[in-house]
């Protein structure tokens, strides 16, 4: 695994959860909220096939179903780790 492979995945989790956090802020419509989660994942995939077909090499995968599941984990991983943050911080 080179460097820029340990990059790819965080990267896109980093940007998953900026979208997502985005789309919270602005927006106030409980039926969009409950979405958030499916916007992380769907942006990981579109995220995930663009820099797999992109920039060849940067994403752990061989082919673009590969790269397609390594999205979803990670732009899902985007939520989870943000659900993390806030329930350790809840009062």
């Amino acid at each position: 695994m080179t460097e820029l492979n340990f990059v790819a995945v965080p990267a896109i989790v980093i940007i998953s959860w900026f979208i997502g956090y985005c789309v919270k802020a602005l927006t106030t419509n409980p039926k969009i909220e409950k979405l958030i989660p499916i916007i992380c994942g769907a942006s990981g995939i579109v995220l995930a096939v663009i820099i797999f077909f992109t920039i060849p090499g940067f994403i752990p995968a061989d082919n673009w179903p590969t790269a397609i599941a390594i999205g979803i984990v990670s732009g899902l991983s985007a939520t989870g780790t943000h659900q993390i943050y806030k329930q350790l911080t809840k009062k």
